[in-house]
């Protein structure tokens, strides 16, 4: 009998399971990591996207292709018609109604907007997703989306860098 019971008390830590409060955050959960751009790597969308267009969302805001140039891109109230139905693809593009996001003028610097423009796959039009990041293969910099229109900045706890696809 006082083998059993020997026996019970080493296999009982194994089954004993630890419950977290509700509010407890782990850094490494719950911070995205920040590592420098790996341009390299092609964007590989999660299991959960596909190639199919969907909304890019930013808490209760869309991505949006905006203005009557059809080349501005924001950051506007969710309605998920077409001009917010963006395609994240396997080339490392992101595509809305047969545009590319891309980075004007092939602009490496921090500041420069980011536009709806004609496909033609050079670098600024390449992107890859880290964590709940979208960074730019030209400069490693985010897109970050804005109310007036997108930029590319320093990746960090900035308004408009975080998005769910």
């Amino acid at each position: 009998m006082l083998k059993r019971f020997s026996l019970l008390l080493l296999a009982l830590p194994a089954a004993c399971v630890v419950y977290l409060p509700s509010d407890y955050e782990d850094e490494a959960v719950t911070k995205p990591q920040t590592s420098s751009p790996r341009a390299d790597v092609p964007l590989k969308p999660q299991t959960r996207l596909s190639e199919q267009p969907r909304l890019i969302r930013h808490r209760d805001l869309c991505l949006d292709v905006h203005g009557g140039n059809g080349r501005t891109v924001l950051l506007y109230e969710c309605h998920g018609r077409a001009n917010q139905q963006f395609a994240i693809r396997r080339d490392g593009t992101i595509r809305q109604g047969g545009k590319c996001l891309d980075v004007a003028g092939e602009n490496a610097k921090a500041g420069a907007e980011v536009i709806a423009y004609a496909c033609h796959g050079k670098k600024n039009q390449q992107w890859f997703v880290d964590g709940p990041y979208i960074r730019s293969k030209l400069n490693g910099l985010c897109l970050t989306g804005g109310r007036e229109r997108s930029v590319m900045a320093e990746c960090g706890d900035r308004s408009g860098q975080w998005f769910e696809y």
